[in-house]
């Protein structure tokens, strides 16, 4: 499993605190990895903060060769956060974020892509 303190504190002040700095649900099974991030207030301009999310996705692809997921869930009753030190706090909801191996590139999609860089290369001289 990747350590994630670096990505859950960046998350929590980018948010103005709304993101806890502190994993949920940590779950391994085989190679798919699963947190959940608690979210603790509703941003009005991006309610799934999808925004939060895609940088998530994009830290974690950052640290290796990974399929990545990230979803928001809003909490449908009153669902409280007990902290390390005990605290209890009420959630708004959950990011969930889940990421996988990436399976090794064939050789068909080697070609595809040298295929479309040489289309590109092209495009540009003319």
């Amino acid at each position: 499993m990747l350590e994630l303190q670096s990505l859950l504190t960046t998350l929590s002040k980018v948010s103005g605190e709304r993101i806890l700095p502190e994993c949920g649900d940590k779950v391994e099974e085989g190679d798919l990895c699963r947190v959940s991030i608690p979210v603790l207030g509703e941003n009005f301009g991006d309610s799934t903060d999808a925004v939060l999310r895609r940088y998530a996705k994009d830290w974690v692809k950052k640290q290796g060769r990974f399929n990545v997921e990230a979803t928001f869930r809003k909490a449908k009753t009153s669902i409280t956060w007990e902290s390390d030190d005990g605290t209890k706090t009420p959630l708004y909801g959950v990011i969930i974020l889940s990421w996988w191996p990436r399976p090794p590139s064939s050789e068909r999609d080697d070609w595809e892509r040298d295929k479309a860089a040489r289309k590109a290369a092209r495009f540009r001289e003319h």
